[in-house]
């Protein structure tokens, strides 16, 4: 045993949740909670029990979302050289949420009718052009539907993946087009406080069959988790590329970034699926996963955070899942709307935007 395996095994033995040494494409050891957890798997290759995906990241520590055996679990990579620790948080298996369907059934329903609501006034408003402080209270009670509907419809939404009830319609679209286009919005919003919001990505197509409406959905959450960490002058650069048969969208910011308690929290780890601040995070993983992709996200307090959504480039079509109609109206405005909320401001709320 060389010094850098003997360090693996005395990191993996004195963690103190299930913890995993690989190299060479094997688990070298794995320690008692894991075997725990995951059985006898120390000699094993590694991709028969952690997803290809993710060990493909080439960042040196990151975090990534998982599922195995039927549990959702948050994993932490650390490389050393050619030796990599892995350490595992497993979620509490969640509860039957029959309650939380007949609230959100109550929720949706006052959403509608709230909606109705906004939009009568802001027709008045619209027609009394000379009347700020009537515009005011429009786009304050704009905004406040638009926070809450963020909340309801993205954990409606990630139940309903997870109970396998989301709707989810792939279609042959140009992937790096429809990031283009979010990436613009945000920038024309972030760019009058003085932040930046870029695209680094060649002017090359890539058409493969994903499901818009959710791809949309995934990158927006991510946006605003990067906008709302950003100080004066911050920037988030969101770059797409092809590798092989993956397709890689990345966003990075220059943020405050997260510390490893938060990591973890966000990322699949104990108790941490049905708290409010990890909800956008596990949507972006849930949505991934949909489409036979992962997540991996790598942050550090003060060093802004790194998140890949590592997606399968299919070609052919793929299956179209029944669920429940789609939450947005048509068009893409009324989803960044929403999905941004919680970093915009009521100001940003011209009636214009939110009209039919």
């Amino acid at each position: 045993m060389n010094g850098m395996d003997f360090s693996l095994h005395e990191l993996v033995s004195g963690a103190n949740e299930p913890a995993l040494g690989i190299s060479g494409g094997r688990i070298l050891i794995a320690n008692s909670h894991a075997q725990e957890k995951l059985g006898q798997i120390e000699g094993k290759r590694v991709s028969s029990v952690l997803p290809s995906l993710v060990l493909e990241c080439p960042s040196g520590s990151y975090c990534a979302s998982l599922d195995l055996n039927g549990r959702r679990v948050a994993a932490h990579f650390s490389r050393f050289g050619s030796a990599t620790l892995c350490r595992l948080s497993f979620a509490r298996p969640r509860t039957e949420m029959s309650r939380r369907s007949g609230l959100e059934h109550t929720m949706r329903t006052a959403l509608t009718d709230l909606r109705l609501a906004v939009d009568r006034i802001g027709k008045i408003s619209a027609a009394r052009e000379d009347d700020g402080e009537l515009a005011s209270g429009v786009a304050s009670l704009s905004h406040g539907y638009y926070r809450l509907a963020r909340a309801v419809l993205n954990s409606s939404a990630l139940e309903a993946i997870e109970r396998g009830t989301a709707a989810f319609s792939p279609k042959e679209l140009d992937l790096s087009e429809v990031i283009r286009e979010l990436v613009w919005t945000a920038g024309f919003f972030a760019g009058p406080r003085g932040l930046s919001v870029v695209y680094d990505c060649p002017d090359e197509r890539l058409y493969m069959c994903f499901d818009r409406t959710l791809i949309e959905q995934m990158l927006l959450n991510l946006l605003s988790n990067s906008l709302i960490s950003l100080g004066p002058g911050g920037s988030v650069r969101v770059s797409l590329e092809r590798r092989a048969q993956r397709a890689i969208i990345s966003v990075d910011d220059n943020g405050c970034g997260m510390s490893p308690e938060q990591l973890a929290s966000v990322s699949g780890g104990e108790g941490s699926l049905s708290s409010p601040p990890g909800i956008g995070l596990a949507l972006v993983r849930a949505i991934a996963e949909l489409h036979g992709g992962a997540f991996v996200i790598e942050s550090r307090p003060g060093s802004g955070t790194s998140a890949r959504v590592m997606l399968p480039v299919v070609e052919d079509g793929g299956a179209v899942f029944s669920g429940g109609g789609a939450p947005y109206r048509s068009g893409g405005m009324d989803m960044v709307l929403t999905q941004l909320s919680t970093w915009l401001r009521s100001s940003d709320y011209d009636s214009r935007f939110s009209g039919e």
